[in-house]
């Protein structure tokens, strides 16, 4: 085969595929690469939380949302490409992609193309208000410790057990060397900052704080354990 003839074939393939649906399947995972981004949390969340706030984003329709801690949300988009000078008309297409929230998901990781589900987009009720989360009661509840200690994980969870909140509150206590962490995580919805309360039992020191909002906005990790 002649160079030129090579050439052209090799044109005519890459003009093969750029094709209109291609390229707006392009720009659809385009696309869901920045709506992970913007809804992007470290933290473990909820597959109704991850589904509510991924649902505000708009254009967007959550398919499905499902897991505990390695939550997954099945999202669907639209994605568009002009078919060329020839035909304005643009084309149109719809994909579906799979964004993962929790402490193994990878912010700069590109969202897996999935099938999408044959069920219909999935709606959320607006939230009632809410609840306080109780800075000061934990502040009270937590237990001192002396400098040389043993901070006992049993007295904490204890301790956090006995507070009186909101069942939507969620409490976790997890061991770190030689102290003991406490999370308290209200539920999330939209883009603000997330509503937590952290608490550090050690050796000689108890600290119970509220990260700044800077440090609680989604993807800051302010408020992970």
């Amino acid at each position: 085969m002649h160079r030129k003839t090579v050439i052209v074939a090799a044109v005519l393939a890459a003009a093969g595929c750029a094709s209109p649906e291609g390229r707006a399947a392009d720009r659809a995972a385009d696309r869901a690469a920045l709506v992970a981004h913007i809804v992007y949390d470290s933290a473990a969340v909820t597959a109704e939380e991850a589904g509510r706030r991924t649902a505000r984003v708009r254009d967007v329709e959550v398919m499905r949302a499902s897991g505990t801690g390695d939550v997954r949300v099945v999202i669907r988009l639209a994605g568009t490409a002009s078919q060329g000078w020839a035909d304005p008309q643009p084309v149109a297409v719809k994909r579906c992609f799979e964004l993962r929230f929790g402490p193994r998901a990878e912010y700069d990781r590109a969202p897996d193309e999935v099938p999408c589900p044959r069920t219909p987009p999935i709606t959320y009720a607006p939230l009632p208000p809410a609840p306080e989360l109780p800075v000061e009661a934990l502040r009270r509840a937590l237990p001192k410790v002396p400098r040389g200690g043993a901070v006992d994980e049993a007295k904490v969870r204890a301790a956090v057990g006995g507070l009186r909140m909101d069942a939507r509150i969620r409490r976790e206590v997890r061991r770190s060397g030689d102290a003991v962490r406490v999370r308290l995580l209200g539920p999330h919805e939209g883009d603000g900052p997330l509503d937590c309360v952290l608490g550090s039992v050690e050796p000689g020191v108890t600290r119970v704080w509220v990260p700044s909002r800077v440090q609680r906005m989604p993807g800051e990790g302010g408020c992970a354990l």
